[in-house]
């Protein structure tokens, strides 16, 4: 009896032990922040949210005196998108990823003769445009038209005048700020620092994500001087415009307390507004329209680079906040955005770049 106890008593014990071992085990795990490259909930992130909030302090940093057009500063500014595009390997177009021009305030008039547009393509995998094969080689990201770059520019073009590998949709950002002001430095994090930021994630997600749509990636200069670097790309376009079946602006994505982003232009192309709500239906902001119409106390349709392309007739969705306190201001500093915001906020720009890629129309008269 007393050994037969003693092996019960001691089996009793382990189990207890196994027991206790299996709980404590499962806390500790339940206990585990998420793994690296998973968010909370276990899904993989499309940002990587150290990456993104690196690039905005940098950008917003006094290192680049605020960015201004013709600085060292934004040279500075310059030097690091150049980087970026390299290392996650735009191609550059025509050649080069850098276009310079000259341009003159029209409000003040004062000329900057050292301005440059900078430009890279993640080639695309072709739009179907109803044919047998849309993976052709007419074009490739360098604008040539041919994938050998042997071509003139003009493209293997169909019957209709576009070719399904020669379709382009624009992701852009301007990367200059106000400069230094009776000596405080305008840091423009919201204004514009954010919306580089985001173009940077936008080229580093499709650059491993491909998409239909070749996708031209334009860091603008200037647009505080005038929308400078829009209105030349549109009065000199590397590729032409009419292989742009649309453009999407980042311009101030990072400081709402509302949580609210607004996506401008569907008033003049209403075709957009499904595909976005679809596109952004499981955004963790709460994406509105809007600011498009003199319905609205302010109207943004030329506020800011893709005024000049919906000018030209290329339909247009504009990504931003509401104006806030530090709006052009020299508080507009990376300490003052809410970070949370504008992670979720570049998702949901990535979100919706995804089906906007599947399913905006080739564009032609009637989507103008």
């Amino acid at each position: 009896m007393i050994s037969k106890l003693n092996m019960i008593t001691s089996n009793m014990i382990n189990h207890r032990f196994l027991l206790f071992g299996m709980i404590a085990l499962t806390v500790l795990i339940g206990c585990q922040p998420a793994q690296q490259g998973q968010d909370a909930d276990g899904a993989v992130p499309m940002v990587d949210r150290n990456e993104l909030m690196s690039d905005i302090t940098y950008l917003a940093s006094d290192q680049l005196e605020g960015r201004r057009t013709d600085t060292e500063g934004n040279a500075r500014a310059r030097d690091f998108i150049l980087k970026r595009y390299a290392r996650v390997g735009l191609e550059p177009v025509n050649g080069t990823y850098e276009h310079p021009f000259e341009h003159v305030n029209p409000r003040t008039e004062e000329r900057f003769e050292g301005a440059v547009n900078l430009l890279g393509v993640i080639p695309g995998t072709g739009v179907d445009m109803g044919g047998e094969d849309s993976s052709g080689s007419g074009g490739n990201g360098d604008g040539s038209g041919n994938g050998d770059g042997s071509g003139d520019g003009s493209g293997d073009m169909d019957n209709d005048g576009v070719d399904g590998n020669n379709r382009y949709i624009a992701v852009m950002a301007h990367y200059d700020h106000l400069g230094v002001r009776d000596g405080e430095i305008y840091n423009g994090a919201d204004d514009n620092a954010s919306g580089v930021g985001g173009l940077l994630a936008l080229a580093r997600y499709f650059s491993e994500h491909p998409s239909r749509h070749h996708i031209l990636f334009m860091a603008l200069d200037a647009e505080e001087q005038g929308l400078g670097g829009a209105v030349y790309y549109t009065e000199n376009p590397a590729i032409p415009l009419d292989r742009f079946d649309m453009v999407l602006n980042m311009d101030m994505i990072s400081n709402n307390d509302k949580n609210e982003l607004y996506a401008v232009g569907t008033y003049h192309y209403p075709f957009l507004k499904p595909i976005l709500e679809e596109g952004t239906a499981d955004a963790k902001v709460n994406v509105l329209f809007g600011y498009d119409s003199d319905a609205w106390p302010q109207d943004w349709t030329m506020a800011s680079d893709h005024g000049p392309f919906h000018g030209k007739g290329v339909p247009f969705v504009y990504f931003g906040v509401e104006d806030h306190e530090h709006y052009h201001q020299p508080s507009d500093i990376v300490e003052n955005i809410n970070p949370d915001f504008y992670v979720n906020a570049t998702e949901a720009i990535i979100q919706a770049l995804i089906v906007l890629d599947e399913q905006v129309p080739v564009r032609s008269e009637k989507t103008q």
